[in-house]
């Protein structure tokens, strides 16, 4: 909470705290501070600061925007059902929880879709933001940012997750030196 505005919870589509976990020299334990659920009306004003960081980088001169959803961040965890348990419009059905997604989309094409791209990771679950069916929600997200002709959709291979862990699978190779 150091690093929120006034000593502020983190916001979340949840309000279920992260287990701690060993960092890697495999003593230290992080803690994390219980997030606070975002509530309907708060959402507007989030989507309008997305909208207005990519206003102001365009201004600063930068030639697009990637929009950070995945790797458990924010908007991940509204489009995953392992941890959004939202109970209003941003919750529950897929379309729902894509919903806080698409709207940034919407919101940040102000600055041009060929200025906009957006990273997914539908397949991991880092900082417990995993979903039952990633398949679906990757396919849900790519189907719907066609209607905002973005960029580009850069999407986080479900290996992934295996190559942080060094395991090999049938689909990757991975290089540990």
């Amino acid at each position: 909470m150091v690093f929120q505005p006034n000593g502020q919870a983190p916001i979340s589509s949840t309000d279920k705290p992260l287990t701690p976990q060993v960092l890697s020299n495999g003593v230290d334990v992080a803690e994390f501070t219980h997030p606070r659920q975002l509530r309907t009306y708060e959402i507007p004003q989030i989507v309008n600061d997305f909208r207005l960081a990519a206003r102001n980088a365009i201004q600063a001169g930068f030639d697009g925007v990637e929009i950070h959803g995945a790797n458990g961040y924010l908007i991940d965890q509204f489009l995953k059902d392992q941890v959004n348990d939202q109970t209003d419009q941003y919750g529950g059905s897929l379309e729902n929880r894509c919903q806080f997604a698409l709207e940034i989309i919407e919101a940040v094409n102000e600055i041009g879709a060929d200025k906009v791209g957006i990273r997914l990771s539908p397949f991991t679950d880092y900082m417990e933001a995993g979903d039952s069916n990633p398949e679906a929600v990757g396919l849900y997200m790519v189907q719907s940012l066609n209607r905002y002709g973005i960029l580009y959709c850069h999407v986080i291979e479900p290996r992934m997750k295996e190559a942080e862990a060094g395991v090999k699978s049938e689909n990757a190779e991975v290089f540990n030196p």
